[in-house]
């Protein structure tokens, strides 16, 4: 009921796209108390929030429509374009202009010429109104442009483009794919290029970041040492997968670390109490409760030790 009662305004910060900060103060009366509630990120609810851990949750809209943070922040998807297309669309642009220009340049010279050269050439009939000979000025120099242009549009081929595909489509599905350097040794799986735009991405590469969790390793882990309690065991040179199989388990652990070979022998022929209590071993040394006095006592129950 008092929630009802309390009368209030919020003043908060224009419309941003800000999704970590807010700066606002909710001035209320209670029973005509004034106060003062700061108001920041901590009490705002953005659009599509799911509350899970509260029933209900009493709130105040603060922005709407195309003026909540979340729509703010939505942005147009950009145009992709590949690097290497981009260069030759800039590289056509520039030979486009370049034309442009000297088409421009050739007809107000034609023009100029016209004048000064071209009443010597009877042939051309420059003193009398013909076809191609325009006294309009403009007319002239817009009519000899698109005529030049037409000169010398093989400036842009036009069969650029099918070309570097062709040229991308020869180095991906058939340079790649028999590429014997690049098949798997183990199972002579070649490489496969899908994408005719693989070797233009290949040939952006300058760093290679590998966190070496099989995205570019084999996945090929090798045992060479393991340290219990501070204990290291085995050896650097030790190759376990080239010097021993390991279905052959007692000559792997042979290999690997003597002293441990030993001592689980021992405890597979069923000695390693005798020799413990040879020595003066006894439970007194063994914490009462522990893991290692509970083993030894289960396996005395269990007959290992009398064996």
């Amino acid at each position: 009921g008092g929630l009802v009662h309390i009368k209030g305004t919020l003043q908060c910060e224009r419309p941003n796209a800000d999704l970590h900060n807010f700066k606002g103060r909710f001035n209320w009366l209670d029973d005509g108390a004034p106060g003062v509630l700061p108001v920041t990120m901590n009490e705002i609810l953005l659009r599509g929030t799911l509350v899970k851990n509260s029933n209900a949750v009493y709130g105040l809209v603060v922005y709407t429509g195309e003026e909540t943070r979340i729509q703010m922040n939505n942005r147009k998807v950009p145009f992709k374009n590949g690097a290497y297309n981009s260069f030759l669309n800039l590289q056509i642009a520039l030979v486009g202009a370049l034309q442009l220009l000297l088409c421009l340049f050739f007809a107000i010279l034609s023009y100029f010429w016209k004048d000064i050269y071209g009443q010597m050439r009877y042939y051309m009939a420059f003193d009398v109104f013909v076809e191609g000979n325009y006294r309009n000025p403009v007319v002239y120099v817009v009519i000899n442009f698109l005529t030049f242009w037409i000169l010398e549009s093989y400036m842009v081929p036009i069969s650029l483009f099918v070309t570097v595909e062709i040229v991308k489509f020869w180095q991906g599905f058939v340079f790649i794919n028999s590429d014997p350097y690049m098949a798997c040794s183990e199972t002579g799986e070649v490489a496969r290029c899908r994408n005719s735009n693989l070797m233009e991405d290949l040939g952006k590469i300058e760093y290679v970041f590998s966190d070496k969790t099989g995205t570019l390793t084999s996945n090929d882990m090798r045992l060479r040492q393991i340290a219990v309690k501070g204990l290291v065991y085995g050896s650097r040179d030790v190759a376990m997968e080239r010097d021993a199989p390991l279905d052959n388990y007692p000559q792997a652990m042979e290999i690997f670390d003597p002293n441990m070979a030993q001592v689980l022998s021992d405890f597979k022929d069923m000695t390693a109490w005798t020799k413990w209590t040879n020595k003066g071993g006894s439970f007194a040394g063994l914490r009462k409760g522990s893991s290692h006095r509970l083993a030894l006592e289960d396996a005395e129950e269990r007959g290992v030790a009398v064996e």
